[in-house]
């Protein structure tokens, strides 16, 4: 795990995943940090997360999980709730980002959860599957509010416009795609890309949004506020 220079790239703090090392071919496969700015949370090595001090990346807490690879963290915006899903089991587990227990667990994927997001105002979160689908939770109760279909393979992440009136979602299908929040509804299909496209996030602001892809390129697409249906 490394912590770079937001202007320079410059390392400034580097440690083994959960302080120990990563088992043989154990990858971090993803990292978030808290919304307080301080910890970070890891997915991996293996079948742990981990809760990290960043000031100075010292495991703090690791994650319980029925995931026999993490793939994903998601922490919501009080910094109270942590997602994690993965390869081993189609459920998103829900964890104390205090103690790092089981709360709860979200269940509806058929395939491990590869992404996750936590809508801005925190009571709703997001999670895209290996199914090809994309579902919203509100997680206080572990409630499933809706299924949304239309990749046509692995969806890989996610993200809430900062309004969280939109959702976008990305595939190796090679395409982003817009969501209608809280409905649910698609309301674009962004091509472009010629390989999978592994991230996407919006402007500050939300007016655009950004993917790359493996085929080398950064794509930016505008991103219109979603219009009431017909």
């Amino acid at each position: 795990i490394e912590i770079r220079d937001a202007a320079t790239g410059e390392v400034l703090l580097a440690a083994p995943a959960g302080g120990g090392g990563s088992p043989a071919g154990g990858k971090v496969r993803n990292m978030v940090w808290s919304p307080d700015g301080r910890s970070v949370i890891s997915a991996g090595p293996g079948s742990s997360g981990w809760i990290h001090d960043a000031a100075t990346l010292e495991p703090l807490t690791r994650l319980d999980s029925h995931h026999r690879s993490i793939w994903t963290v998601g922490v919501d915006p009080l910094g109270e709730r942590i997602l994690t899903g993965g390869s081993g089991s189609p459920v998103v587990d829900v964890g104390s980002a205090g103690t790092g227990l089981l709360l709860d667990s979200l269940e509806g994927h058929t395939d491990g959860a590869l992404c996750s997001a936590f809508h801005p105002a925190g009571e709703v979160a997001a999670t895209g599957s290996a199914d090809n689908t994309v579902r919203l939770w509100r997680v206080a109760d572990a409630t499933p509010l809706a299924l949304l279909e239309g990749h046509t393979a692995r969806v890989i992440d996610l993200d809430f416009s900062p309004d969280g009136s939109r959702l976008a979602s990305c595939s190796y299908d090679r395409t982003v795609r817009l969501w209608s929040i809280p409905d649910g509804r698609e309301v674009a299909t962004l091509r472009g890309h010629r390989g999978f496209v592994r991230h996407v996030r919006f402007a500050p602001d939300g007016s655009f949004l950004a993917s790359i892809a493996t085929d080398g390129e950064v794509r930016i697409w505008d991103a219109p506020p979603v219009e009431a249906p017909d």
